[in-house]
This record gives structure tokens, C-alpha cells and sequence, in this order.
């Protein structure tokens, strides 16, 4: 019996070449093999039933997708309402239609797209997404803007992930006609992330090719979390585009659509699968540290260097590198210098690919031997500094690293909080992190003024204590007359962690 004989036609192609870097060789070799189309995205909607969000949602990409050459790709997922028989229906010549017998969970449907399509670019919007003025325009400049970035996502309502804008829209035509005013393209806005929710994904074809499409074992939650690393691990930046709303019509909040112990499951599996794939690292504790008390005293900062030098001590896997970053580039500030140092040998690899300086890992005491005095603008300490040993010198080493007129951001835990005393109590409390070292912020505010700094700006940071647990602590200071102001002392044992700008 003779073998069947498959042939492969690469007339049209040609040998690789010398190119500058990886990412010009990746997009030559997608340029080199892709099929010539006129399109130069394809945009994905898959649906499961919803018709009417379904339809909404096309008729919004046929209304406000202008001046940009695409290809619509519809996937019905097994739906029994209607569904492909309007994708069929829809008015768009250079429409495709996919349909699936049998609902077998969206990570299979969008594999398969995104195995498939030809185009330089993948768009996918879900189908309870509605899209608006200049949506596609706006995340193409932030995609052609630089080589390095591979995955584009806009802000929304109803999102997580701090990627969440509220227009305060009364209703649909409101909500276009202030998108409209919304989307105006500005660079100052775009923020780079660690891990990014897809509502809606911009993706290019190389980075697909390098990165892998959809980890089928992630069928749960944590897919979004699984995609991100493995483009950020083949070196790509995913961006956020804070100039691009689309509107969310899913409220994930009160478990729209979703069985809430099922929900549950499905993170916690999520969550520990990620952690086994990647060697211990937790999807949201070691990325989603945004630090926003920080941020949000360096956003009140009015001078900056025009290229700053940034050092994170303690970042985990990076997301405070980027935030301060994002931060400097909202205020128009496009180029600076970030480097890490990290305690911990499972967050090195992660840090060098969002630090353009130096990356070390070492303890926390050999930190002087690493960096000169007075190199960095921006210093910022990613754990409670009373979580190391001698927090005193800790402090006083990194601030040796400030230039004159820079920032030292520090974390104080409050050991005297209400979790603290429950703990104390015997009525166990979750403990995020190490045991801090017992010192007040009074103590540490003293020893900071003895090392003759310029500035000390400070913020309380309050934690979430049900009512029924604030009032029985009242009651208990009142009862034990062991102080002149229950109430007072409640509202500092409410304090779960103190912010520091120190200005040297």
C-alpha cells in the first residue's frame, strides 16, 4: 500500500535573514508565511447563547469599526436560540461563520480561532462586550507603537483587575456618545501590565506563534493569568490602553450567569494549577500588588527628573516596577531607568523582564554592597519594612541609595491592629506575609526625622473589619477601662498598614 504524499508549497517564500532583534525576526517570518490577505485583523466574536447581547455587540463592531481593513469571524459554541442563524445573517462581506455542535467550554472555541486565523492582527470581543468610537483605531497605535508590545486590551465597566473605568452612563446611547468623547488616543495614558482580563484581546499573529495559543488545561478560571505570562516569558509587554473604553454589560460582581460554589471551584483549581505550572508563583498575590497607596502619593509628587532611575526592593514579580512606571508616564515622563532587588530567587526571572537596569537577588543585608549612594530617584520597598530583621537599618540603608530630593516609599505594618489583637485573642486572623517585628508608627516616625530627611508624607491605610467585630471591640476597651478612648483606639487598631514618602 502506498503512503499518502502530502506537499507543501514554499514557492513563494524565502530563506530567513539577519534581522535587528527577535521581534523583527518573528514579525519576517509571519510575513514570510501568511497567506498575502487584503485584511490585516481578524475580530472574534464566540457565542453560547445571549442573542441579544450577541447582537448588540456585532451590530456595535459593524457600526464603529471605520477606516480599517478586517475580516469578521462569528462562532456559534453550540447555541440552541438563534444564534447562527443571525451570524449568517450578518451584513459583512468579508464575513466567516464557524459553528460547533456542542458547547464543550469557550478555551476550546477560542483555540481553535486563534490557531486558525491568518491575519497579522487577532482581535477577540466577547459577546456581552459593546464597542465604540475609535476602539480599534486606538488599540492599533498603541500596538504599532513599539515591536516589544504583543497584547493590547482596552478599559471598561464591569472588570477586575483595575482596568475598571465608570462613565456613570444612564443608558446605551449615553454610553456611546461619552465613549466617544473618551476615546481620544494619548500615549500618557497606555499602562504596561503583568497580567491583563481579556474582555477584549489584540493580539499579534508572531506573538501567538512564539507564545503558544490557550493552555487547554486552564478550561476554569486563570487562563487570562496563564496567556499573560507565557507572552510576557517570550518577552512581549502586555499594555492596558486607559484611552480605549468599551462597555462591559456583565455583572460579574453579583455572579451574573454563574453558580457561585461553582465559581469557587473553579478558582481555587485555577489558582493552584498556575501555581504548580510556574514553579510556586501566585497568580494574585505575587502580581496583582498594584501598591496604589504608593502610587498614590508619588501621583501627588509635582517634580521628577526627566529620566528617572527607579529601584524596587521586594516587588515580587514586578507589578510595582510598572506602576511607578505608569505613573511617571501619565505625567508625560516616556523614559526612565528601573531596576529590582529581590530576597527571593523565584521572583528573578520575572523581574528581569520588566527591569531595564540591573536585576539581584540577595539578602536583604548585603543590599549596601550592591549600589552606589545617592543612584536612584525613586526607591520603593515592596514588603512592610518591619517584616525584616532590624527594620531600623534596613531604612537607613535604602535611603543611602536616594539622590538628593528623591523618594523612599515604605510600608510600616501596624502590630498593634485589630487583626493583631484577635490574633492575641486566640480568634485566628489570616496573616498576609512574615510576623512583623513589633515598632509603633510614632517609634518609626522618630528614627526617620533623626536621619535628618528633607520630607515625611505619611498614609493610613485602613483594613475592611465587619461592623459586629469594630463594636465588640468597643465594648471590650470599655468593660476593661484600660483606656480613656475606646473608640479612638478602635479607629487605630482599624490602621492596617502605614504609608511612608520620605523625601531626603
Amino acid at each position: 500500500m502506498k503512503n499518502h504524499t502530502v506537499q507543501i508549497n514554499t514557492d513563494r517564500m524565502r530563506m530567513p535573514v539577519d534581522e535587528k532583534n527577535l521581534f523583527d525576526a518573528r514579525q519576517a517570518a509571519y510575513e514570510n508565511c501568511n497567506s498575502h490577505s487584503t485584511a490585516i485583523i481578524t475580530i472574534l466574536v464566540v457565542a453560547y447563547n445571549r442573542l441579544e447581547k450577541t447582537r448588540r455587540c456585532v451590530e456595535s463592531i459593524l457600526k464603529y469599526t471605520k477606516g480599517i481593513d478586517y475580516e469578521l469571524l462569528l462562532l456559534d459554541n453550540g447555541s440552541d436560540d438563534g444564534t447562527l442563524e443571525y451570524f449568517q445573517s450578518v451584513p459583512y462581506e468579508k464575513t466567516t461563520v464557524w459553528t460547533i455542535s456542542n458547547n464543550v467550554g469557550l478555551s476550546y472555541a477560542f483555540s481553535l480561532a486563534m490557531r486558525y486565523f491568518h491575519t497579522e492582527y487577532f482581535v477577540s470581543v466577547s459577546n456581552d462586550v459593546y464597542v465604540t468610537e475609535n476602539w480599534l483605531k486606538n488599540l492599533l497605535c498603541c500596538m504599532q507603537s513599539d515591536p516589544a508590545i504583543g497584547v493590547v486590551c482596552p478599559v471598561s465597566s464591569h472588570v477586575s483587575n483595575c482596568q475598571e473605568v465608570d462613565l456613570h452612563v444612564k443608558d446605551f446611547d449615553d454610553m456611546q456618545r461619552k465613549a466617544a468623547q473618551f476615546n481620544r488616543s494619548d500615549p500618557r495614558k497606555w499602562q504596561e501590565r503583568m497580567r491583563i482580563i481579556t474582555i477584549i484581546l489584540m493580539v499579534k499573529r508572531a506573538v501567538c506563534d512564539a507564545a503558544g495559543t490557550i493552555d487547554l488545561g486552564f478550561y476554569h478560571d486563570f487562563g487570562d493569568d496563564d496567556i499573560s505570562a507565557r507572552v510576557r516569558h517570550a518577552g512581549y509587554k502586555l499594555m492596558i490602553c486607559g484611552d480605549t473604553y468599551v462597555h462591559h454589560d456583565h455583572d460579574f460582581r453579583n455572579m451574573e450567569d454563574k453558580d457561585p460554589e461553582q465559581f469557587q471551584k473553579s478558582l481555587a483549581m485555577g489558582r493552584k494549577n498556575y501555581r504548580e505550572k510556574y514553579q510556586g508563583i501566585d497568580a494574585w498575590d505575587d502580581i496583582s500588588n498594584f501598591e496604589l497607596p504608593m502610587m498614590q502619593l508619588l501621583e501627588r509628587e509635582a517634580a521628577y527628573p526627566q529620566k528617572p532611575e527607579i529601584l524596587c526592593v521586594d516587588p515580587r514579580c514586578g507589578t510595582p516596577v510598572l506602576q511607578v512606571r505608569n505613573m511617571l508616564r501619565a505625567k508625560g515622563i516616556m523614559d526612565c531607568v528601573s531596576s529590582a532587588f529581590t530576597t527571593k530567587a523565584k521572583y528573578f526571572y520575572d523581574l528581569q523582564l520588566v527591569t531595564e537596569g540591573n536585576t539581584v537577588c540577595d539578602r536583604i543585608a548585603f543590599f549596601p554592597e550592591h549600589y552606589r549612594e545617592a543612584s536612584f530617584d525613586i526607591v520603593l520597598l515592596g514588603e512592610p519594612v518591619n517584616t525584616y530583621p532590624e527594620p531600623i537599618r534596613v531604612t537607613e540603608n535604602l535611603l543611602r541609595s536616594v539622590r538628593k530630593g528623591g523618594k523612599l516609599l515604605v510600608k510600616l505594618r501596624n502590630t498593634a491592629s485589630a487583626q493583631a489583637f484577635l490574633n492575641l485573642l486566640g480568634i485566628q486572623q489570616s496573616i498576609d506575609g512574615d510576623m512583623p517585628l513589633q515598632i509603633s508608627e510614632a517609634e518609626y516616625t522618630q528614627c526617620l526625622q533623626m536621619m535628618n530627611v528633607k520630607r515625611i508624607h505619611q498614609l493610613n491605610c485602613v483594613q475592611d473589619i465587619p461592623k459586629e467585630t469594630m463594636e465588640a471591640l468597643v465594648s471590650g476597651l470599655q468593660a476593661s477601662k484600660i483606656c480613656a478612648d475606646p473608640a479612638q483606639a478602635v479607629q487605630r487598631m482599624n490602621i492596617w498598614e502605614y504609608i511612608f514618602l520620605i523625601e531626603k
